[in-house]
């Protein structure tokens, strides 16, 4: 079905050489290949971004490595990271000396099985389900009022004029 000519049209070409294919819709925009590399684009889109924006990309992997020492999130995580990896570098060692040692039935004693872990990974899945929905409410109410601010803002805007 071909729209009326008074419509805006989308036309839709393929590198094939097909036949362009006409839908209604509001813009006018033909999508046809781009002959534009990564880089142009990724210029254009910048022309309108901050330019005191600076993203990282995967080049900058030797900065990443040697800016870690000052990186102040490690250094918040640093102490229970460490006494956790102790932790299980101990039981490890201790597991292994009890194999080693021929005390099999004191190593057999410390494996938990597969329950406890399913039944913990069941409960940190629910728990992430749940941050995210309540996330995800934190931020329709946040854009709810930033609405309500912007019509405000229209309103008082059209009493002035």
């Amino acid at each position: 079905i071909r729209p009326s000519p008074s419509r805006r049209e989308v036309t839709l070409s393929y590198s094939t050489g097909s036949d362009p294919i006409a839908v209604s819709s509001s813009p006018t925009l033909s999508t046809a290949f781009s002959p534009f590399s990564t880089e142009d684009l990724d210029n254009q889109i910048d022309t309108y971004a901050d330019p005191n924006d600076k993203r990282y990309s995967a080049s900058d992997w030797a900065h990443n490595m040697l800016s870690l020492p000052y990186s102040t999130i490690l250094h918040e995580i640093r102490g229970p990271v460490g006494w956790i990896t102790a932790w299980s570098t101990l039981v490890s060692l201790t597991y292994k000396m009890c194999q080693w040692n021929g005390m099999q039935s004191l190593a057999h004693k410390m494996c938990l099985g597969p329950t406890p872990h399913s039944l913990i990974a069941s409960s940190i899945g629910l728990l992430l389900v749940f941050r995210t929905n309540s996330a995800y409410q934190r931020f329709t109410e946040g854009r709810k009022t930033w609405e309500q601010i912007l019509n405000t803002c229209r309103d008082i805007t059209r009493m002035t004029s």
